[in-house]
């Protein structure tokens, strides 16, 4: 049976294109980044893309707004990192702010107490 010549075409740049993101130095922290769909894996093999589309993402996606959408996503993940810690920093705060109160109220007990026995005793 005769295998259809585009199929094998196909094959043939799919191998060329796992290939050449094996060998790229592609990490998990570049993931987070901007990345440049010009000169990526797809883009070496497959050739640049078409208008309105931006191969592995979807079809009617621009380079622009496909960039867009990375840097705002980016953003985002920066400002709710930064509330984390905010938040995490005002935690603790509160936390020695209750420890300080605990202990202050535990010394006015102490005192109250010190001054029921001695009224105690002059009675």
């Amino acid at each position: 049976k005769q295998k259809n010549p585009h199929h094998k075409r196909t094959r043939e740049l799919v191998e060329a294109a796992e290939e050449r993101m094996a060998s790229s130095n592609f990490s998990e922290e570049g993931s987070n980044s901007q990345l440049d769909i010009n000169s990526d894996a797809l883009s070496e093999v497959f050739g640049p893309d078409h208008k309105n589309r931006v191969r592995g993402i979807g079809s009617n996606i621009s380079k622009r707004q496909y960039h867009r959408s990375v840097a705002a996503k980016a953003i985002i993940e920066e400002v709710n990192s930064m509330s984390v810690a905010e938040v995490r920093t005002d935690v603790a705060n509160v936390k020695t702010d209750v420890a300080g109160v605990k202990t202050d109220m535990a010394d006015l007990k102490s005192m109250m107490q010190e001054n029921s026995d001695e009224v105690g005793m002059i009675g």
